[in-house]
């Protein structure tokens, strides 16, 4: 089964939401919970962190690409 990695709502407002760098690739082992990719708002850094445990398996990898709100920036491969 594949699991998005979602945007949080962070809050941002008409703040834009950047994409700054991946802490993980494709193919790492991630858990729940553990912090896989870095935002950019208004100069303050947010983590995005795995929504479960498994496999990155895909990742945008627009560095500073401007992000929408509950934009899907990957997914989890887990094994169910």
């Amino acid at each position: 089964m594949k699991t998005s990695i979602v945007l949080p709502d962070l809050g941002a407002g008409d703040q834009q939401v950047r994409l700054a760098q991946w802490l993980v690739e494709t193919g790492d082992g991630v858990i729940e919970g553990d912090r896989v990719v870095e935002v950019l708002v208004g100069g303050v850094l947010f983590h995005v962190a795995a929504p479960t445990d498994g496999i990155v398996t895909r990742m945008i990898d627009n560095k500073d690409a401007i992000l929408a709100p509950a934009a899907t920036l990957g997914f989890v491969k887990t094994q169910s």
